[in-house]
């Protein structure tokens, strides 16, 4: 028998599965999914078995002899006979290389974890316990909305507290929950709560465990000892539990996007094979769903009676009088009616540099020219509210202050303003966890749509303008993109890959263009069918970057 095997190396992207002979003594106990350990060039290395296959039938020569005196090298022992993949992931890297055009060699070494050299405690992180709470009168309307949640496949929410009693809700009906979060701040944020709660049955994964950690974690929910399983966007390739239940917070992040390695994925996309090769049920939560044509979502009620109220500080008025300030008025006065009662504001900003521009340097010399103390206001990028680092100012912050939200929309890409009103959206889910009573939107662009649908409630009118300007100008979701990105050098070499492309039915070029960031020559590619395009699993990622689903154009 034949072992098709991927060595755990660092290879080229390209490169695939290699035959290996299975030696008579290890038939009996050889199964998909196992580590072995593999001659590799003149070194031994660890690999995984993807398939197992008959021998190829020898060809009769024409003299009567064998054709093809090759013969494949021999496994040298299997490592452990537990697989360290479930038959579920091993169907997932099949459809995964398929839909990303990639080996599935390359997939399999993305999935495998890496087995530490020596057992070692490691290094964890640890953080200070974050305080969810839920309101008594609020707990009534939580179980009321149990009813409808038991047939939902989406969940809108409107603070992060009724999440997580969400996450105690569904353990009791499921032997088995996964949680999925768009960044390490949140997971962290959710363990430090749940580890109460499950114990030793609480298994946690992430980019920020070591190797040992990582791998311990791992082991934990192969042989089914996780009840609770939360994980960043690589959970999607866990050896998830049957019939679990797969809750993926905050599903609108981009953060869910994979962008700092090949291949690049979506989570969002792959948790939908992964749930449906596992029987088990997949819900996404979002402060919105209003630019998910299809979805149908119930809304979770908050767990506080706290509604943060939005206010819109119209500055294209003021814009170039006498005058003028990047700090409204109205921003001016909540500062100061939140230091007359001994309460915090919060400024974000966009940028954090920017002498002429609005960003967090040059708010605070407008704040100290207007003679506040900048020491008693909290100015920060976004990050300090989206991280969860706000948590211990819970009740204590009276406004929230968006000095401007036009960076966003000034980028030149077909989903600026869902990034905006996304954005908004999440932004107002964290004040009602925070207990903020008032969001106040400075803007420069007032008339937009986005902006108007979250500030003054016109979602329906954004939302089919947005859908339409999308159809009549060919973006998702009524066709699928794929954005190819040269890193070399060799304009004959890109030409020569742009003049192949067009021989494919079916695709629509768009470009050479210049991304707006890594400054490279990319082919924007437009799919209105389900084709195949072999030439892009071909292109090797040392001069090519190959992205299905980009969650932008630039």
């Amino acid at each position: 028998m034949i072992a098709k095997i991927t060595p755990l190396i660092r290879l080229p992207s390209t490169a695939d599965v290699f035959d290996y002979f299975i030696p008579p003594d290890l038939e009996a106990g050889i199964k998909p999914g196992q580590l072995v350990s593999i001659p590799w060039r003149s070194s031994l290395e660890r690999g995984v078995i993807l398939d197992i296959v008959p021998p190829p039938v020898p060809r009769r020569g024409l003299g009567g002899g064998q054709e093809g005196g090759f013969r494949a090298r021999p496994i040298r022992k299997i490592i452990d006979l537990i697989p360290v993949l479930t038959p579920a992931q091993l169907k997932l890297i099949k459809k995964f290389s398929e839909y990303y055009f990639c080996a599935p060699g390359a997939v399999a070494r993305l999935v495998v974890p890496e087995m530490p050299v020596r057992r070692s405690g490691g290094v964890e992180r640890n953080v200070g316990a974050v305080d969810f709470k839920i309101e008594k009168s609020q707990l009534a309307y939580l179980n009321q909305a149990a009813a409808g949640i038991k047939e939902a496949s989406e969940l809108e929410i409107k603070d992060i507290s009724s999440f997580i009693w969400l996450v105690f809700w569904f353990q009791k009906q499921y032997s088995s929950l996964v949680i999925l979060a768009p960044t390490l701040h949140t997971l962290e944020a959710f363990g430090s709560v749940l580890i109460k709660k499950f114990g030793e049955s609480l298994a946690i994964i992430h980019s920020g465990l070591s190797r040992g950690a990582f791998w311990r974690a791992y082991q934990k929910i192969l042989h089914s000892q996780a009840k609770l399983i939360l994980a960043t966007r690589q959970g999607v390739f866990l050896p998830l539990p049957e019939r679990s239940c797969i809750l993926m917070f905050d599903s609108g992040s981009d953060d869910f996007k994979q962008y700092d390695q090949h291949p690049r994925y979506d989570a969002r996309t792959v948790v939908k094979w992964a749930a449906e090769l596992t029987a088990s049920r997949l819900i996404y939560t979002a402060p919105t769903f209003a630019l998910w044509p299809q979805a149908k979502p119930i809304i979770l009620p908050q767990a506080s009676r706290v509604k943060t109220q939005i206010r819109l500080i119209d500055l294209k008025q003021t814009l170039g009088q006498k005058g003028f300030s990047i700090i409204s008025e109205p921003a001016l006065e909540a500062i100061s009616e939140a230091e007359n009662n001994k309460k915090k504001v919060v400024i974000i900003s966009l940028r954090e540099q920017g002498d002429d521009k609005v960003s967090v340097k040059r708010i605070k010399e407008v704040l100290t020219a207007e003679g506040k103390n900048v020491n008693d206001i909290i100015i920060s990028p976004p990050q300090i509210l989206e991280s969860g680092e706000l948590s211990s100012w819970r009740g204590k912050i009276s406004s929230l202050i968006i000095a401007s939200i036009e960076p966003l929309l000034a980028l030149p890409d077909y989903r600026s303003s869902e990034r905006v009103f996304y954005r908004l959206k999440k932004w107002q889910m964290l004040c009602e966890e925070l207990l903020i009573p008032e969001m106040l939107l400075q803007s420069y662009s007032p008339d937009n749509l986005a902006i108007r649908a979250f500030a003054l409630g016109e979602e329906e009118q954004f939302v089919k303008s947005e859908l339409d300007f999308r159809k009549e100008l060919g973006y998702p979701p009524f066709v699928e993109l794929v954005k190819l990105s040269y890193k070399g050098n060799d304009d004959k070499e890109f030409e020569k890959i742009t003049s192949e492309l067009k021989l494919n039915v079916g695709i629509k070029i768009l470009g050479p263009y210049i991304e707006h960031r890594s400054k490279r020559k990319s082919l924007l590619l437009k799919l209105r069918d389900k084709i195949e395009i072999p030439l892009l699993y071909s292109l090797p990622s040392s001069q090519w970057v190959v992205d299905r689903d980009p969650e932008n154009v630039l």
